[in-house]
């Protein structure tokens, strides 16, 4: 229980199941389970006019704003009916904290607007580089220019500022900000959520094949989808298919024909949160390729994090620090980012099950005693205490 109760408005840039969204929700539930009053607002995956209001087990409310307009800028989360929610909850909510996730204009246009005026505490949560990195405006300089600005000015007038792993921290301390100012808040995994569920159960469940080898990802850049797309097609095992989940699955369709792949191909497109679980189930094992970019050193995919929990293999390829801590920890296989690699990783781990189930084990257990919600609320709550005074 907080040794204080605070009012906490959360604002998240993303649709509702995308991204940063899911981060903020963790963060909401925890400080909830906590003790404090929170509001989430984030923008509805559906509704173009409409406001839905929903509360969560914990007592978090959720807002889903109406995403009219939502993509009319380059930066998307631009809903002007969205940013018109956002500035009105913030000037008659009275919150003692507002927790703005990144800086779009439906985080900064609100909070810049209302803060002369509210003495809220201000927290920016910086998880993902995107200036120069993963938000790309046709080559022009000005643009990139103007979005570090905007990327920068709010950790700046922030109170207190959390990133999602050490990359971004050193980007802040770079950048002026007080090393008093700033925390390190990792990202987790609901561990009662992905569960290791039976093989064989699960693919009756879902309709699939039980005498098939699949290896699983969960969609990432296409670059990635293309590397796997090459790796089942030089893979030696025999009859091995590939799981994607989630987005569209129309592009990786395309690869996995162009690599003569496309009769060993499950492409689900987006599923429920409810067959996530079932679908990790029900590989053979996992792979995840991350190039070593600015993209994926800034950032801690929370996908490789269900990966783990399912308690599967996992092959991985070292782009960023969570690979990095699975290297060190021995909880998945790293190789390098190129279909011939994770070809052979792939058919090692099918050839040998029983030689790489500790990779699985270890990695559920990291999953359990350390990147669970649970201790990271812990970590949240400290953060909180220390930065309101």
């Amino acid at each position: 229980m907080a040794s204080r109760r605070m009012k906490i408005l959360l604002l998240n840039a993303n649709r509702v199941g995308i991204g940063t969204y899911h981060r903020a929700l963790h963060f909401g539930r925890e400080l909830a389970r906590r003790g404090h009053l929170v509001t989430m607002m984030t923008v509805s995956a559906v509704s173009r006019f409409r406001t839905e209001v929903r509360e969560e087990c914990d007592g978090m409310r959720v807002v889903e704003c109406p995403n009219w307009l939502d993509e009319l800028l380059p930066w998307h989360a631009s809903g002007p009916l969205d940013i018109w929610l956002r500035i009105r909850e913030l000037w008659t909510g009275g919150y003692d904290v507002v927790y703005a996730f990144e800086y779009q204009p439906n985080i900064s246009l609100p909070v810049f607007l209302t803060r002369p005026f509210k003495p809220f505490t201000l927290l920016s949560d910086w998880c993902d580089w995107h200036a120069g990195a993963s938000y790309h405006f046709g080559g022009h300089r000005w643009a990139h220019a103007i979005d570090r600005f905007f990327e920068e000015l709010i950790r700046h007038r922030a109170d207190h500022v959390t990133t999602i792993n050490r990359t971004l921290r050193d980007r802040a301390l770079s950048i002026g900000i007080d090393r008093d100012r700033l925390s390190i808040v990792g990202e987790g995994v609901d561990p009662s959520y992905i569960t290791p569920i039976d093989k064989l159960e699960a693919r009756r469940r879902l309709g699939l094949s039980e005498t098939i080898a699949i290896a699983c990802t969960i969609r990432d850049a296409d670059r990635c989808a293309e590397i796997l797309c090459a790796a089942v097609a030089r893979a030696r095992f025999p009859g091995l298919h590939l799981l994607v989940i989630g987005s569209n699955p129309e592009p990786v369709r395309r690869m996995a024909a162009a690599h003569g792949i496309a009769d060993r191909l499950i492409a689900t497109g987006r599923i429920s949160d409810a067959e996530l679980p079932l679908y990790l189930a029900s590989a053979d094992v996992h792979v995840l390729p991350l190039e070593d970019n600015l993209v994926n050193r800034g950032r801690w995919p929370h996908k490789l994090g269900d990966m783990l929990a399912s308690a599967r293999p996992v092959v991985v390829s070292l782009g960023g620090e969570f690979p990095e801590l699975l290297a060190r920890r021995q909880c998945a296989v790293v190789v390098g980012c190129d279909p011939a690699s994770f070809a052979r990783a792939i058919d090692d781990v099918l050839a040998d099950p029983e030689g790489h189930a500790g990779y699985a084990t270890r990695g559920r257990q990291l999953i359990e005693a350390e990147l669970n919600w649970d201790v990271i609320g812990k970590d949240l709550e400290a953060m909180l205490e220390r930065a309101v005074t």
